[in-house]
């Protein structure tokens, strides 16, 4: 139920196209998308990817997506667009320009990927997790995309009863904790001031 206001390409580092989400770009998009040459995004999977198969695109090829490779390799840092990139030597920021100068912006997003993906997948394979990475994450998504597609019947009655058992767990949970922890240790202020 959203719309699509326009979309990027890029072929190779320091290249990219934007064009608005209109027709002739419409279906020379779809043309491209379908084609089943590799394809890298970033949060692609979760957001521009089902984006652009209720707007009526098939896309063809092995899709990765940046974000998940990251997640891979830092499960604990931050797997926004700009910071990756900035550990893979693109050269400035740009996610400020979103309403200044969407194209510019866009361009810069698709560009990224460049510099993100390779060096990415060589520090999955250098740490010896890239066949990880391939069996349990991207080789599920397709099973993830579908599950999400079809969907599955949930019985409200059961999973508000069930949320608010796992409530009551949890405050019971950390009142046990409280207890232990001495109160000395619960001041937030310096026993002296600061």
């Amino acid at each position: 139920d959203v719309d699509i206001i326009s979309i990027q390409f890029s072929v190779a580092k320091g290249t990219g196209c934007f064009w608005p989400w209109r027709e002739p770009y419409v279906e020379f998009s779809r043309t491209i998308l379908q084609s089943s040459n590799r394809k890298v995004g970033h949060n692609n999977w979760r957001f521009d990817d089902s984006l652009l198969r209720a707007h009526g695109c098939i896309l063809g090829g092995e899709i990765h997506d940046t974000r998940w490779l990251w997640h891979h390799l830092q499960p604990d840092l931050p797997a926004g667009l700009q910071f990756i990139a900035s550990f893979y030597g693109f050269p400035h920021p740009w996610k400020h320009l979103s309403d200044s100068d969407p194209e510019w912006y866009g361009i810069c997003d698709v560009d990224a990927l460049h510099y993100i993906y390779p060096r990415v997948a060589d520090d999955l394979r250098t740490r010896g997790i890239w066949r990880g990475y391939e069996q349990h994450v991207l080789s599920l998504e397709p099973v993830l995309h579908q599950m999400s597609r079809r969907g599955m019947p949930v019985n409200a009655d059961a999973h508000t009863k069930l949320g608010d058992a796992l409530r009551e767990e949890l405050v019971e949970a950390d009142a046990a904790m409280q207890q232990c922890v001495p109160p000395e240790l619960t001041n937030c202020l310096p026993k002296l001031g600061y």
